[in-house]
């Protein structure tokens, strides 16, 4: 079966459709390239160095916007290919060799919205104002709403379930990322046989074929149900560990941006060994006494000096004003988050041993200490920021007299006809807040740090430490537990026994109103090889009937796969499309054969008649074979 016409690419090949776009991604030789399906104009290009090291790619299947890569070192890169390819999320595994993989997007099932509605353990959190992050551009500080990395390209209306599962051949250990950011390593017994597809069943079922006919089945179904809590532990896990950095990050920012380039331009302002004198005493004897040295009096003219003098008032201004707006808006809500989650992660942990009849004074000395420190962690952190706020804000009031005293001595030195703008002697106050900045500025240790964040640091890393330790020896035992993967069973094999099979491809087809999973299988008979073509029910995975499909020389053939057709209207035979097609590469060609009407009932013994037609479809050439009377 080689009719003298064929594609003119091997877009058909590599094709992988995109229903929500009208648009399919396609490989090329250094790139995958997204084109619109009825014209194939080029949309976005994604330059890939090397088009080996990928396993597969798999469409967003709710917007359509975006195409996960999946690599056979494990890592997987989410695109926007509305925006040529743009790189939205890196997930990495620690494995590699991987040989199959499937991006599969959930949404909720209408009667599990209506239970979570009615149940009486509504989030706190959900009543907090949002959580805001602070961004700066160029010099000018901004706050915008916090929207986590994986929720970046999770966004939707209604909450979405992500599973990536991924499969290593060497050691037959499947890999489910979970929402793009919590990784589930699941090994099984039946190493060095490889996957030949994953397939999406039904809602949370994943059928493993083999290469060598096997089968086996990954049911998430309880788990993405949440059944056994498992997906509102995830939620609570990834939350405290989303929220963990958030604060870690905050504090970084205010440590590097705000409080490190202050400090250092108060220390270069006193240098003792540049400007050869104590700035600290030298002030103090001119507040108190009015005594005026020639050090200093050159220090305020050349080392301040009103661009120095702007500047110093610049980064007072950004490293208390900013550093107080973070710890309140930021720092304060986030750690508030925290404790609630804590809470909520301690109860949840409880209430699943409990469920399980199991030892809950095992789980009570151990899992609460966990918890519990996390909770004191963060409770201590809420009440040294709620004081460093007041410390802040009366510093940042106090230095404001202090610069307009600091001013007029600075222009008291250039103009001997200045007049004090800051009348000390008009409030009892004043003398004090310059006092009082003085110590601030110049008389501290070199490096001291406003916020203290070292301590910060160090708090949020305990957390972060304990959080470990529960999931080690706690969360993911119960993911794992919700997740079930059933045996290593015979299937399309043991139809041909005892010839030995090789499966080329297999694919879900939507025959009419009905959904069926369609195989390609080789039979490794010596040379009687043959290709066949069968279909398989969805449900139970009980084999209906095949076909040989007529290949010539199957020698000559260097891949096949099947494609499904993305139109939903009859074609051109007059068939609706219940039809499959076949899509076969050989060395320089690729040819289209399609499969119609499948399901038929005839009794007419089996009689292939292969029919050629150039007609475009798709702008490309295909060639026709009709198996028309022939029921599968």
């Amino acid at each position: 079966m080689k009719p003298n016409g064929g594609l003119q690419s091997k877009e058909e090949y590599y094709a992988v459709y995109n229903k929500q776009l009208n648009v399919y991604a396609t490989r090329e030789e250094k790139s995958i390239e997204v084109k619109k399906l009825n014209t194939n104009v080029l949309l976005s290009s994604l330059f890939i160095r090397d088009l080996n090291q990928v396993t597969t790619f798999k469409w967003d299947s709710i917007s359509g916007k975006y195409l996960a890569v999946i690599f056979k070192d494990g890592s997987i890169r989410i695109n926007d290919m509305l925006q040529n390819g743009k790189l939205v999320a890196f997930l990495r595994t620690k494995l590699n060799d991987i040989d199959s993989g499937i991006w599969d997007r959930i949404l909720p099932s209408d009667d599990s919205e209506y239970t979570q509605s009615m149940s009486f353990n509504h989030d706190i959190l959900k009543s907090l104002p949002q959580l805001v992050k602070y961004v700066t551009d160029g010099s000018n500080p901004n706050m915008t709403p916090f929207i986590p990395q994986t929720a970046i390209w999770r966004q939707y209306k209604k909450k979405i379930t992500d599973m990536h599962i991924l499969h290593q051949h060497s050691t037959d250990t499947f890999v489910i990322i979970i929402n793009g950011e919590y990784i589930l390593n699941l090994p099984n017994n039946n190493p060095n046989n490889r996957i030949c597809k994953i397939l999406s069943t039904s809602k949370g079922i994943y059928s493993c074929f083999y290469e060598n006919g096997y089968v086996k089945e990954i049911d998430l179904h309880n788990f993405i149900n949440d059944e056994g809590k498992a997906m509102t532990l995830l939620e609570n896990y990834s939350l405290i560990k989303d929220y963990s950095k958030y604060a870690k990050d905050h504090v970084n920012v205010v440590m590097k941006k705000l409080i490190i380039p202050f400090l250092a331009f108060i220390d270069k302002l006193k240098d003792p060994s540049v400007h050869n004198f104590d700035v600290h005493e030298h002030l103090m004897l001119l507040f108190f006494d009015g005594t005026m040295s020639k050090e200093l009096s050159e220090w305020l003219q050349y080392t301040i000096g009103e661009k120095n003098l702007e500047t110093l008032q610049v980064m007072i201004n950004s490293a208390y004003k900013n550093t107080s707006q973070i710890l309140i808006m930021c720092i304060v809500p986030v750690l508030e988050r925290l404790i609630i989650l804590s809470n909520q992660l301690q109860s949840i942990l409880l209430s699943l041993q409990l469920m399980n009849q199991g030892s809950i004074a095992d789980l009570t000395n151990v899992m609460i200490s966990e918890t519990k420190q996390i909770i004191v962690q963060c409770q201590t952190l809420l009440k040294t920021t709620i004081e460093k706020i007041k410390i802040i804000t009366h510093e940042s009031v106090t230095l404001k007299t202090f610069l307009i005293w600091l001013e007029d001595k600075v222009h008291g030195v250039m103009d001997e006809e200045h007049s004090d703008v800051l009348d000390i002697s008009a409030d009892s106050k004043y003398a004090f807040q310059i006092i009082q900045s003085l110590d601030i500025l110049f008389g501290r240790d070199v490096g001291y740090d406003i916020l203290d964040s070292k301590d910060y640091l160090d708090k949020i890393a305990s957390c972060e430490s304990q959080l470990i330790k529960l999931n080690n020896l706690y969360i993911e035992e119960t993911l794992i537990n919700s997740i079930e993967i059933g045996p290593f069973v015979p299937l399309i094999n043991q139809l041909y026994e005892p010839v030995s099979v090789l499966l080329l491809d297999v694919n879900m087809v939507k025959l009419g109103s009905t959904s069926a999973i369609v195989y390609l299988v080789k039979l490794l008979d010596g040379d009687k090889s043959k290709v066949m073509l069968g279909v398989i029910e969805s449900t139970n995975h009980h084999i209906m009937k095949d076909i040989q499909v007529p290949y010539e020389d199957i020698d000559t053939v260097k891949g096949v796969r099947i494609a499904t057709s993305v139109e939903e209207t009859e074609d051109g035979c007059g068939f609706p499309r219940n039809n499959i097609r076949i899509v076969t590469h050989y060395d320089g060609d690729i040819y289209i054969t399609r499969v119609c009407n499948i399901l038929k009932e005839q009794s007419s013994p089996l009689k292939i008649s292969p029919t050629y037609e150039d007609r475009p479809i798709n702008s490309v050439a295909v060639m026709k074979l009709s198996f028309a009377d022939v029921a599968l």
